[in-house]
Order: C-alpha cells, then sequence, then structure tokens
C-alpha cells in the first residue's frame, strides 16, 4: 500500500515521509478603521518592528477588514506606542496562532490605554 502525501501552505515534509504541521504566531492589532490600521503599520516599522497589513480573521467579526500583523515578541513595544499614539477605533489587539486550519486569538489587555 502506498501513501500519497499532499503538501499544502502549513505542511512540510521532514525524512522518513513524515509530515510536520506549520504554526503561525503573531501579534495582531485590529482596527474599525482601515486608516488608523495603515497609520499603525508605519508607526510600528518606524519603531523598528516588523509589521504589514492582513485581512482581519473571521474570529473578528468587527472592524474594517484590516488588521496589522506583526512578531510576538515586539507585543510591548506594540502596547507602548498604542498608548501613545491613543488609536480611538482600536478593536483589540490579540496574541494569535494560526494552524492549517483556524486562527486561534488570545485577546491581551488594553484596559491602559
Amino acid at each position: 500500500i502506498s501513501y500519497i502525501i499532499r503538501r499544502t501552505a502549513g505542511m512540510r515534509r521532514k525524512r522518513g515521509g513524515i509530515v510536520k504541521m506549520i504554526r503561525d504566531h503573531y501579534g495582531l492589532a485590529a482596527f474599525r478603521s482601515r486608516q488608523q490600521a495603515i497609520y499603525f503599520a508605519n508607526q510600528l516599522q518606524r519603531a523598528g518592528v516588523r509589521a504589514s497589513t492582513v485581512n482581519t480573521p473571521r474570529e473578528v467579526s468587527l472592524g474594517c477588514g484590516i488588521s496589522v500583523r506583526f512578531d510576538p515578541a515586539q507585543m510591548a513595544r506594540a502596547q507602548s506606542l498604542l498608548r501613545r499614539t491613543n488609536p480611538t477605533t482600536l478593536i483589540g489587539l490579540y496574541d494569535a496562532t494560526r494552524d492549517e486550519r483556524s486562527v486561534a486569538l488570545k485577546r491581551v489587555s488594553t484596559s491602559s490605554f
């Protein structure tokens, strides 16, 4: 019996035909305003944080459809920048983990903003 292993986004073939699922871990800031999302991404980049605008995951049902994705190791820097810029349309700051099927979001406290 032979088995066919399909490679898709999120999967990587290892030696011996074993498939390893890749998990993607990142920080996510969701906004109600596209303009503020883009502005925040630019501010993060100016502060030396690799950031990009991405489609908002469906798990965050509110908003403009654009969120800012960044390295989770830079969460403290992102929180600091949010405190300074005080965006009025911030929906939430999330610690996100994506696997091949879904996105798991853990909301990061923004009560100090």
